[in-house]
């Protein structure tokens, strides 16, 4: 087993991680440093537990046009943890971060919409998400970076491929559906010699006692947890940083 440390900043109030911004180049200034402060923390606590993979900032959109004050970032945690770093960013917020270079791996959160309605095909999900990496094979190139999916998830509900980032919509309970989401996925990602791996959303240190009536995201205990074990007991080879 390896780990992966991921520090995601969350709001105590309502809102999204995403959102954060401002307006002045003082709160600017104060906001980054205070998150340096975070981050730095974080990057020892990796260094000294020997994780094998760093995550310097997750989700945080409203951030991403200051790559100066980014690259600090990644300078001061690169001084802290000697091992591979990557940014999580949001699935369609990709494009425009101008730090990648910076990095190891072009991380993405990747909530693409896979479906146009419950209960899709395996062969809808499949072409998808095959639409979804072409272009993006032609982007990454040029960045010379392996892709890691930092995040993937689907709910157990009924439609959670249509808007798979979608945590609060109520659906009736659908293992099967979860599980053929996680098949589509994984189907498309094995063979793709430019990605280097999935990290899936999200499994619990208690697992549902009832998976099946359960509507979250992890796949514990669930038709998905199959699809897992089947394809992960095959043989892999991911491309290094």
């Amino acid at each position: 087993m390896h780990v992966f440390l991921k520090p995601q900043v969350d709001l105590l109030g309502p809102g999204f991680r995403g959102e954060i911004s401002f307006d002045s180049e003082e709160d600017w200034k104060r906001w980054f440093q205070s998150y340096r402060e975070f981050i730095d923390h974080y990057a020892r606590l990796a260094a000294e537990l020997h994780a094998s993979l760093f995550c310097v900032g997750v989700e945080l959109d409203g951030t991403r046009h200051r790559a100066h004050d980014w690259r600090e970032v990644i300078r001061e945690v690169r001084e802290q943890y000697p091992g591979p770093l990557v940014y999580a960013a949001n699935f369609g917020r990709d494009r425009d971060i101008a730090f990648w270079d910076a990095l190891d791996y072009v991380g993405i959160d990747a909530y693409y919409p896979v479906a146009g309605k419950p209960d899709p095909s395996l062969p809808e999900v499949e072409g998808r998400w095959s639409d979804v990496l072409r272009e993006l094979h032609g982007w990454v190139q040029k960045l010379k970076r392996p892709v890691l999916f930092t995040e993937i998830g689907y709910r157990s509900i009924a439609g959670s491929g249509i808007e798979p980032w979608e945590w609060k919509r109520s659906a009736a309970p659908s293992g099967p559906e979860q599980a053929l989401l996680y098949r589509g996925a994984l189907q498309a990602l094995w063979s793709e010699p430019w990605i280097a791996g999935v990290y899936w959303w999200q499994l619990l240190t208690t697992p549902p006692r009832d998976p099946a009536s359960d509507d979250g995201y992890t796949p514990q205990g669930k038709p998905a947890w199959s699809v897992i074990r089947e394809f992960y007991a095959r043989e892999r080879t991911a491309p290094k940083p």
